[in-house]
């Protein structure tokens, strides 16, 4: 039992979801993880976007439809410099037994041997994808392996500099450096398979407090 359906009534959750969820802070509010996704999910609060969520779309549709237009000559040169794969937003299911995680490979190659994450950070903020506790990829490569029957070849984060601060000036507080880092990352279908596994363990805790809520709440 999950917050989250498909068409079918079919159960699923997104790996934002899990992350969320295993969070010690939770973006929006500051609190523990659980509480804030109980919130968005549970309680269906919508918490509206300070200004990063915005930019970084704005950065992937870019990337993705390669128009450039709505950004500085600055920026555009950032933007020529990053490498753009065969296939962009390409979705991958992961079954799991009563439910499926669903996400979006931002590119990759026709083959899916290649994945790629685009991320945009400050200098500061972009060293979590340099840590084991950045995810995300692990499970995309689990995805590629559901659908394939391997592992990707290569994975990496590729992180273009954001400047600015939304906090103080909304989006439009917001714009592209020069800088591009590109984090690759080990393929070890242990460390895979182990993600895969804590998906699984989130999923399990999440249906569990979900089922209690319904209950008191009294839906159905």
């Amino acid at each position: 039992m999950l917050p989250k359906k498909d068409k079918e009534g079919i159960p699923y959750i997104s790996y934002s979801q899990a992350n969320l969820w295993s969070d010690v802070k939770g973006y929006n509010t500051g609190m523990d993880g659980k509480i804030e996704y109980m919130l968005s999910y549970f309680y269906k609060v919508n918490f509206p976007d300070v200004g990063f969520g915005g930019f970084g779309g704005k950065v992937g549709i870019a990337l993705e439809e390669g128009d450039f237009s709505a950004f500085s000559t600055s920026e555009i040169d950032t933007l020529r410099k990053v490498e753009r794969l065969d296939i962009f937003e390409k979705e991958i299911r992961i079954p799991f037994d009563g439910f499926y995680l669903v996400g979006y490979i931002d590119t990759c190659t026709e083959d899916l041997k290649y994945i790629k994450d685009y991320k945009t950070a400050s200098h500061s903020s972009k060293e979590k994808y340099y840590t084991d506790d950045y995810k995300q990829l692990m499970i995309y490569a689990k995805g590629v392996h559901c659908e394939k029957g391997y592992y990707p070849e290569r994975m990496n984060v590729e992180i273009i500099e954001r400047k600015g601060n939304a906090f103080n000036g909304g989006i439009d507080a917001l714009s592209l450096g020069e800088n591009i880092w590109i984090v690759e990352k080990e393929i070890s279908a242990e460390k895979i398979e182990e993600v895969a596994k804590y998906v699984e363990k989130t999923a399990l805790e999440i249906s569990e407090y979900w089922s209690v809520w319904k209950k008191i709440n009294k839906i159905s």
